[in-house]
């Protein structure tokens, strides 16, 4: 079955680069989605999630948000998410329907605006076979690395994972 774990941490104010390491481990992380919240009164947390474009015109000069996870001294991607539109990308590739006509509610322009989310798939075999995520449990760190988040101040994390469950006579145990 699967787990969900939330975490969340404060960006640092005026800061362009961030990092935010995730001190648990898990034996099969799956999914993770990162997302932003500033001090605008106007949106709730769970409603308005930031983005560093914050309604403005996507060009190449003002989207320069950049995002990269390691665990011990593996990247993930090897390359740096550099704009909206590929995160936009790996996002769709998280959820599994960057192929087909699958779609979600989130539209370019609200992402661009108040809608934005990091998403990142850890599957070897996304969709297809189960515990196919990648282990967290070998010791190595896990680390979040953020650029240019513009007036973020608030960094939330939800992690997605398998986990077992053994139910026998003597009663339940979850081995994540």
């Amino acid at each position: 079955m699967s787990g969900m774990y939330s975490v969340t941490s404060a960006v640092p104010v005026g800061s362009s680069q961030y990092s935010f390491p995730i001190v648990r481990g898990f034996t099969r992380l799956q999914t993770i989605y990162v997302s932003f919240h500033d001090n605008d009164a106007s949106g709730k947390f769970v409603i308005r999630l930031y983005s560093p474009l914050d309604t403005q015109e996507n060009v190449n000069a003002i989207d320069d948000i950049e995002c990269y996870m390691t665990i011990g001294a593996e990247r993930f991607p090897q390359f740096s998410v550099d704009s909206q539109q590929e995160a936009f990308y790996r996002l769709r590739l998280a959820q599994l329907i960057h192929q087909g006509s699958d779609s979600f509610s989130i539209t370019p322009s609200a992402y661009r605006s108040d809608k934005f989310l990091i998403g990142r798939d850890f599957e070897k075999a996304p969709g297809s076979a189960a515990h196919s995520g990648i282990n967290t449990r070998s010791g190595a760190q896990f680390t979040i690395n953020l650029k240019n988040t513009g007036a973020a101040t608030l960094c939330h994390v939800i992690l997605i994972y398998s986990q077992s469950l053994d139910v026998s006579a003597a009663g339940c145990q979850v081995l994540d």
